[in-house]
C-alpha cells in the first residue's frame, strides 16, 4: 500500500511540473493598435516602407502578406530559434501578432521572455522610424 501511495504521489508531482509553465516563460506580448505618431501625415506606402526599414535594421526578413500586412521572420542560433509575426497597419496604427515560433517553449499564451524581447524591440524600432521626420 505504501509503495502505491508513493507511486501515485510521484506521478502527480510529475504531472504538476509538466503542466506548469517554466520559470522563464512570460505572457505572450501582443501589440494591438499601437498609435502612429508622426510630425507629418504619412501615406500607407510610406508607412509600409518605414516598417520594412525598421524591421530590416534589426535583422527581420520581410515579405508582403496582403494589403496593409507584412510577414516578418527572424531566426537565431542557426535556426534553432525562430519567430514569425504579422504586422498590420493603417494610417493611424499598427499591430504585431506572433504567428508561429520555434524553440521558445510556447504553450498557449506563454512564451520565453527572449521571444517577447524580439517583439518589443521590433515595436520600438517601428515607433521610432515612423516618428522620424525623414
Amino acid at each position: 500500500m505504501s509503495n502505491r501511495i508513493g507511486l501515485v504521489a510521484s506521478i502527480l508531482c510529475c504531472a504538476l511540473l509538466l503542466a506548469t509553465p517554466s520559470a522563464n516563460a512570460d505572457q505572450l506580448v501582443k501589440v494591438v493598435d499601437h498609435p502612429i505618431v508622426s510630425a507629418r501625415s504619412l501615406d500607407l506606402e510610406e508607412i509600409r516602407r518605414r516598417v520594412v526599414l525598421a524591421a530590416s535594421k534589426r535583422g527581420w526578413t520581410i515579405e508582403a502578406d496582403g494589403q496593409q500586412q507584412l510577414k516578418a521572420i527572424i531566426a537565431a542560433g542557426g535556426g534553432q530559434y525562430q519567430a514569425v509575426v504579422a504586422i498590420t497597419y493603417t494610417d493611424r496604427a499598427y499591430s504585431i501578432t506572433l504567428v508561429e515560433s520555434k524553440g521558445f517553449g510556447q504553450r498557449g499564451d506563454t512564451i520565453s521572455g527572449r521571444a517577447n524581447r524580439w517583439i518589443r524591440n521590433l515595436e520600438r524600432d517601428i515607433e521610432v522610424i515612423l516618428a522620424s521626420p525623414a
